[in-house]
């Protein structure tokens, strides 16, 4: 997911698609409303527009998930990470396989392990504070998730 420049070959591009999310138009339509300056494109979370209420959210899951949220937080408290930050979906990355792309992939894995897999947690984080240029510059948003491109099928669905 988050290292695909490792094992898609010599494409240009690929997309990342959880299983919650249906694909309702060919690859190409969705790369051809993404500006040519992008390099990155996500979806806006449909839910929480702060890391915050995510990390709630998934410690309400329980299990694996508390001592590394627990790390997690601890991050974003010494960063003083603000609250309603935005949060991107991490169930959809499209990506043009250029070097600033596999550069930030690279950084993002490895913050990931240090941290949490909860990669959409540590996400708002490597923009924010490590890695701002590559957001304002090469990551576009889809504002309205689902709605030409997707059909979302919610995880406690099955």
């Amino acid at each position: 997911k988050l290292m695909p420049l490792d094992y898609v070959g010599d494409y240009d591009r690929s997309l990342w698609i959880d299983a919650n999310l249906q694909l309702k138009v060919k690859p190409s339509t969705v790369f051809g409303v993404i500006p040519a300056k992008k390099q990155m494109a996500m979806l806006r979370h449909p839910v929480h527009d702060c890391v915050y209420e995510e990390m709630a959210a998934c410690a309400e899951l329980g299990g694996h998930y508390s001592d590394r949220l627990d790390k997690a937080m601890g991050l974003l408290a010494e960063e003083e990470f603000p609250r309603k930050w935005g949060l991107k979906q991490g169930g959809f990355i499209a990506r043009q396989h250029t070097e600033d792309v596999e550069v930030f992939c690279k950084v993002w894995f490895d913050i990931c392990k240090k941290v949490t897999w909860r990669d959409q947690i540590v996400f708002p984080y490597l923009l924010r504070s490590i890695m701002p240029e590559f957001g304002l510059n090469r990551l576009f948003t889809f504002t309205n998730p689902g709605s030409d491109f997707f059909r979302r099928k919610d995880h406690k669905d099955g």
